[in-house]
């Protein structure tokens, strides 16, 4: 669709100018500038992240949502799978309240998964320090 610059580069090099330009800048200079300024690099971080990694964890969801509800095919429009994976979710729960996952291996390995996956989004540093 669109050729150069792709949103990640777009997000990659406004990151890069708050790191390079605005972040020493702004440390000297006032510090509540400095500490927004960081909180806005990382936001730009996770973002480049999620755009890196939405899709493959979406179809990682959704195989392991197969294994525990039952085999259904994920939809084709980008725009439909959200709302189908927070439905099948919500299925989960209900079957979860249920009783119906009770000391399930499969469960525990779906929801440390989904873990995993959100924190290398959210904090991939964390997950890092926590393995070791």
């Amino acid at each position: 669709m669109y050729d150069r610059p792709t949103l990640s580069e777009l997000l990659a090099a406004v990151r890069h100018h708050l790191e390079t330009a605005v972040i020493p800048a702004a440390k000297t200079l006032n510090h509540k500038l400095y500490f927004q300024t960081l909180v806005a690099a990382n936001v730009l971080k996770i973002a480049e992240r999620e755009l890196t990694l939405n899709e493959l964890h979406l179809h990682a969801e959704w195989a392991r949502l197969n294994l525990l509800l039952g085999e259904q095919p994920l939809p084709t429009e980008p725009s439909e799978r959200r709302a189908a994976l927070a439905e099948r979710n919500r299925a989960l729960c209900a079957e979860i309240r249920a009783g119906r996952h009770d000391d399930s291996a499969p469960l525990f390995r779906h929801l440390k998964a989904c873990a995993t996956e959100q924190l290398e989004v959210a904090n991939p540093k964390w997950l890092e320090a926590s393995a070791r």
